[in-house]
């Protein structure tokens, strides 16, 4: 599963606390800030352990030699 602009967590945090989503993750954000504020304030609250890369979402797929099954693109809205 890959989550594209991770950006709030939102994705993920469904995927942990209401589905119970236990299998491998990937997500991929360009803005280092936000995987250091995962890191800082939310990683603790998930069973899931996500592999986080920091790059653009389409060179990461283009780049990868990993296939998904599903992809999610978390679209930030809160402001």
């Amino acid at each position: 599963m890959l989550i594209s602009d991770y950006g709030s967590g939102r994705i993920l945090d469904t995927l942990d606390k209401q589905y119970k989503y236990i299998g491998q993750i990937c997500d991929v954000e360009y803005d280092a800030q936000t995987f250091e504020l995962y890191h800082n304030h939310f990683s603790k609250e998930y069973k899931s352990l996500p592999n986080l890369h920091g790059t653009n979402t389409k060179i990461f797929v283009k780049q990868s030699t990993e296939s998904f099954d599903i992809i999610f693109d978390d679209i930030f809205n809160e402001l």
